[in-house]
């Protein structure tokens, strides 16, 4: 009884271990960009796709958006009105709208499209 519960308990570190080395081989492979079902990477260009679709949206986000430095030049600055935040939160959903399309397989110019609508331009 008392053989056959270590028996278990041995068995199920063993294939912890087994799993968990799979794993980081795993891992390992697609970082690699070697392993066979690595979707995620197929797009290899996506950096330089979303860096591209990123530069192309932040003249706009910026004239709409400004930080709070660049709105206090501009008429009707609100001195109490966190402007950093406004713009950062646009960032965010702009960036995430665009690697969205971008892993879907869009072009450029759609994901620049769909990251300006998720901001509410256009």
């Amino acid at each position: 009884m008392i053989i056959g519960r270590i028996k278990v308990i041995i068995s199920g570190i063993r294939r912890r271990y087994l799993a968990d080395k799979q794993n980081e081989e795993k891992f390992m492979q697609i970082e690699r960009g070697m392993h066979p079902n690595a979707s995620t990477f197929a797009n290899s260009k996506f950096e330089g796709d979303y860096t591209t679709a990123c530069a192309i949206l932040r003249k706009q986000l910026n004239q709409i958006f400004p930080d709070s430095y660049h709105a206090r030049t501009q008429a009707g600055y609100n001195p109490s009105h966190d402007y950093s935040a406004s713009h950062s939160d646009a960032i965010n959903d702009s960036s995430a709208a665009i690697a969205r399309s971008l892993r879907a397989g869009d072009e450029i110019e759609q994901a620049v499209r769909l990251g300006a609508l998720a901001i509410g331009l256009r």
